[in-house]
């Protein structure tokens, strides 16, 4: 009977959890704007690019988990400064936490390789370990839709290294 005292709570807590979860593939994309931090004073610094994510999305109750995968391109215009301007395209994996509301705070991180194809000296590349962290905050448009806004900074460690802030726009469907 003891046992039994346990067991009925317990099972009917695993039932109603199991009820609230959901889980999904989860395809994202993002547009941001970037600014380099590590320019010359003669350039602005300013890049403009996008992230493709695709990734697992579980939940259960209100915490959100979704391991990812991201492929990322970078443009930056250095302006008066050409070392500083090129592409920096980037493939990652990783994820984001968070708290699910309908207005969904996260923090997310990724690491893998990137390259930055610099303008100058000519067809100038560098390649080598890359990783973003950032927070964003996400609001459920319809069951399957995400729309939201993030700020994060992001490195990209080869010879001559790239660093970044970018702020952006994205938008997510969960099947």
């Amino acid at each position: 009977m003891k046992r039994l005292l346990i067991l009925i709570p317990t099972a009917a807590v695993l039932m109603l959890t199991a009820q609230t979860g959901h889980a999904g593939m989860a395809v994202g994309a993002d547009a941001k704007l970037g600014i380099l931090t590590d320019k010359s004073e003669d350039s602005t610094g300013l890049g403009f690019g996008f992230d493709l994510k695709l990734g697992y999305n579980a939940d259960v109750l209100f915490l959100v988990v979704q391991p990812e995968a991201m492929f990322s391109m970078m443009h930056f215009d250095g302006d008066d400064d050409p070392h500083n301007s090129g592409n920096i395209v980037r493939g990652m994996i990783g994820g984001l936490v968070g708290i699910d509301l309908g207005l969904m705070p996260f923090i997310y991180a990724h690491m893998g390789f990137g390259r930055f194809n610099r303008d100058e000296p000519i067809d100038a590349s560098e390649s080598g370990f890359t990783y973003d962290v950032g927070l964003g905050l996400d609001l459920t448009i319809l069951p399957i839709l995400n729309l939201g806004v993030s700020f994060g900074f992001s490195h990209l460690a080869a010879e001559d290294d790239a660093t970044w802030i970018d702020m952006g726009v994205h938008a997510s469907l969960v099947f």
